[in-house]
């Protein structure tokens, strides 16, 4: 299970569409 990268991938995510935002 990677959830470093899971968690990772998900907060850049989260963050590259609130600052897109």
């Amino acid at each position: 299970r990677q959830l470093g990268i899971s968690r990772s991938t998900l907060y850049r995510r989260l963050g590259a569409g609130r600052l897109r935002d």
